[in-house]
């Protein structure tokens, strides 16, 4: 038996607590952060935990540790923290299906005795680091399932498990792949929806709860260089482009069966802040695109416009021709590459994206082609001009007012352009 265990033990995750960073917001303001740890042992799981909230809680937790058995049953759990300023404790004892929970708060002692079901997630509130041991549980949870919980010292109440899909998130560090769970938190008279996403090995990434305007995520999912991959292929490549003084990041997408040097479309997404799969009320347009025409036997490259995504430098200041300079950099470095023809490199332009197009081909010998998809034919002043009137027209206006907004947008664009 000792030799089983022992050759157990090794064959485990090491018993190291390699804690994460995890920030918090709420309602979309960045509100704490907790260190978060899951280590295993051939007797079971300890989940670890630290952390500070915002001056609205004023909760720092010194320390928290949850203990379960190797089948996921509670073993205890305790916290030393601090909520505005005052002692905060926690010890909680479980015996089968009996929890003791020992608490002092502010100076106040209670003792308490709970019946909960022998598999119970611990979860105190209002702390997030327990909600790793959730995030293994759910890992191979069918929808439908139910998963008992118990808030130490207060009351025990289901979590329902909805459905998962899965999510890729690309990081500096690499390709994250991520199982997103939707689950219902069953709290008598007060229930609550949200998401809980893990990794490959069941490792907590993000807890959203969003009628609590919460959500807690991993730091380098939470990262402005982190993206959610919308749309891949198998062989994609995840590229660099040197620029002006930063460098920006994009996916080159190639067809299946690859022969001899290829012919390359570089994709130009439109205005505003896209990355290279320019999502749009769910669709990612420049990803659709990127796949169909490597099915046609192109290389297609499209990247994360310069600001946005993993790509550096900035957007305050950018006009046209600083993008088209962008795409320039990107031809160039096809151009350069071994598995390109370089005499074959086309520039494709969705609606701003045109204009830049064009700007890019005509400043750029290697630009063989160029085809435009949805751009305009107008100057810049016309089609500001279009917009607004296609907006007033649906708008309860009286014609001498919609008038008025007209001019005044006239003036506008006469003191921008001269």
């Amino acid at each position: 038996m000792r030799a089983a265990c022992a050759a157990l033990a090794v064959a485990l995750p090491a018993a190291a607590d390699a804690q994460e960073s995890f920030s918090v917001y709420i309602r979309g303001v960045a509100a704490g952060a907790e260190q978060i740890g899951v280590a295993r042992t051939a007797e079971g799981w300890t989940i670890s935990g630290s952390g500070r909230l915002a001056a609205s809680v004023d909760l720092v937790t010194r320390r928290l540790q949850i203990r379960y058995d190797a089948e996921w049953k509670p073993i205890d759990l305790t916290i030393d923290a601090t909520m505005r300023a005052q002692p905060l404790s926690l010890r909680t004892t479980v015996s089968g299906t009996t929890a003791t929970s020992h608490v002092v708060n502010a100076g106040q002692v209670a003792d308490k005795v709970d019946a909960i079901a022998a598999d119970a997630v611990l979860l105190p509130s209002p702390f997030w680091a327990p909600f790793a041991a959730l995030a293994q549980r759910t890992r191979d949870a069918a929808s439908g399932a139910m998963i008992p919980a118990y808030i130490p010292g207060q009351a025990s109440f289901n979590i329902r498990i909805g459905e998962s899909s899965p999510e890729q998130i690309q990081t500096v560090s690499g390709l994250v792949v991520a199982r997103r769970t939707a689950i219902t938190l069953a709290i008598p008279n007060a229930p609550l929806d949200g998401e809980i996403w893990s990794d490959a090995t069941g490792r907590l990434l993000r807890l959203t709860i969003p009628g609590q305007g919460l959500d807690v995520v991993r730091e380098d999912i939470a990262a402005v260089s982190s993206r959610r991959v919308t749309i891949s292929r198998a062989n994609d490549e995840q590229v660099k482009i040197g620029g002006s003084g930063f460098t920006l990041v994009g996916t080159l997408s190639r067809p299946e069966r690859v022969g001899g040097r290829l012919p390359a479309v570089v994709l130009v997404g439109g205005s505003g802040p896209r990355d290279r799969d320019e999502l749009v009320s769910g669709v990612p347009i420049l990803g659709q695109l990127a796949g169909a025409i490597a099915n046609a036997g192109f290389a297609v490259l499209r990247y994360d416009k310069r600001g946005i995504g993993q790509s550096g430098g900035r957007t305050e200041s950018a006009s046209l021709a600083d993008f088209a300079e962008d795409v320039r950099a990107a031809v160039k470095m096809l151009s350069d590459r071994k598995d390109i023809d370089p005499k074959r490199i086309a520039v494709m332009g969705h609606s701003e994206g045109g204009a830049i197009a064009l700007l890019a081909a005509s400043k750029e010998k290697r630009i063989a082609a160029v085809a435009l998809l949805e751009a305009h034919g107008t100057s810049g002043a016309e089609l500001i001009l279009s917009q607004q009137k296609r907006a007033l027209d649906r708008m309860t206006l009286s014609p001498e007012e919609k008038q008025a907004k007209i001019d005044l947008q006239k003036r506008v664009n006469e003191a921008v352009i001269t």
